[in-house]
């Protein structure tokens, strides 16, 4: 498995972006799974990640929303083998530009 952490950064883009009723779903039906299929898989991860910035993005049409953005580099933090950050994410309720 690959270890997959989220930023603070990224937990405020998620909190500033989504409404609080919205919240619990984007969690439960977006971002748990696809954390969880990106660090157990990593097919999974060459599929879905392309060369952004410092790191890679991964753009995937959500559950609760339309869809999503995850931003993800290694992380320097975390002592793990390969150990990835969420460090921003972009989120869109409706008409994601996929």
């Amino acid at each position: 498995m690959i270890p997959i952490r989220l930023a603070e950064a990224a937990v405020v883009d998620i909190e500033s972006q989504i409404p609080a009723d919205r919240l619990e779903n984007f969690r439960d039906f977006d971002l748990r799974p696809t954390l969880e299929a990106l660090s157990s898989d990593t097919s999974t991860w060459t599929n879905f990640a392309i060369p952004h910035g410092p790191g890679w993005r991964v753009s995937l049409e959500g559950i609760s929303i339309a869809g999503f953005h995850l931003f993800i580099t290694n992380d320097l933090v975390d002592p793990r083998p390969n150990a990835l950050v969420v460090y921003a994410i972009d989120l869109w309720q409706d008409n994601f530009p996929k």
